[in-house]
């Protein structure tokens, strides 16, 4: 065992360990680096789970998919609905396949335009399963979360199409960037340091989603918003412990 621990030492000094087999170096076989198990998730069995654990889980996850769904949604109709609000807005554009872009803009212009709202419908959808909802701060690119990107990236060419000025289709395919891409990074960030910063999160993304849907004039989407979060908040927790408890 002291021999080991030697050549571990005298390993680690000289060559920086890599997961890889091809390459030869100095480490014994039996070498464990030293942050092997503090990357490895820890799962909680269904016995360790309570309905309030349940509900925190749900809120800091699928309520906080929903609320960035939604306002994505919400963005759609201010442009769309709202076109003189967006001539105050000053965005600064990132480089990027403008000529696809205009591309994608006009073969869309062909479509019907409640079957652009069913694959719309259908690429968030499919961008909330895709979605990784862990907390894990891994560098390397996951499969899932790039297709649950590729999704979002999807519906908002879609959705685009439907707008009325090219101002109006930069803006929200960048604002579909940030919302796709920058903000679930930075979500994972919250939810591995502070669920209390993750909680306040939460609730801004609720009052902006409040404020765009009164300002909207939805009045029918307040009812529906208020039913889809108390069941999403309680109602699912309660028949998931239901659910679990029954197996155990």
């Amino acid at each position: 065992m002291k021999n080991n621990s030697t050549n571990n030492n005298k390993s680690s000094k000289k060559d920086k360990f890599e997961k890889v087999l091809w390459k030869s170096t100095t480490f014994s076989d039996n070498y464990v680096p030293e942050d092997f198990y503090q990357n490895l998730k820890a799962y909680r069995t269904p016995s360790e789970e309570t309905y309030v654990s349940l509900v925190k889980n749900f809120n800091f996850t699928i309520i906080l998919r929903y609320q960035i769904v939604l306002l994505y949604v919400l963005i759609f109709n201010l442009l769309d609905l709202k076109p003189a609000l967006t001539n105050n807005v000053l965005l600064i554009f990132l480089s990027f396949s403008s000529v696809n872009l205009i591309i994608f803009y006009f073969m869309m212009r062909g479509y019907f335009e409640d079957s652009i709202y069913n694959l719309t419908i259908i690429a968030l959808i499919f961008n909330s399963l895709y979605h990784d909802y862990t907390d894990h701060l891994d560098i390397n690119i996951q499969y899932p979360t790039t297709i649950s990107i590729n999704f979002g990236i999807f519906s908002s060419v879609l959705l685009s199409s439907r707008l009325h000025s090219d101002f109006q289709v930069f803006s929200f395919l960048f604002i579909s960037i940030v919302i796709f891409h920058l903000f679930p990074i930075f979500e994972r960030y919250l939810r591995h340091y502070s669920s209390t910063l993750t909680f306040l999160y939460n609730l801004v993304l609720l009052t902006i989603n409040s404020i765009l849907i009164i300002y909207l004039n939805f009045i029918n989407l307040i009812y529906i918003n208020i039913c889809v979060l108390i069941a999403i908040q309680f109602v699912l927790p309660a028949w998931f412990y239901k659910l679990v408890r029954g197996k155990v």
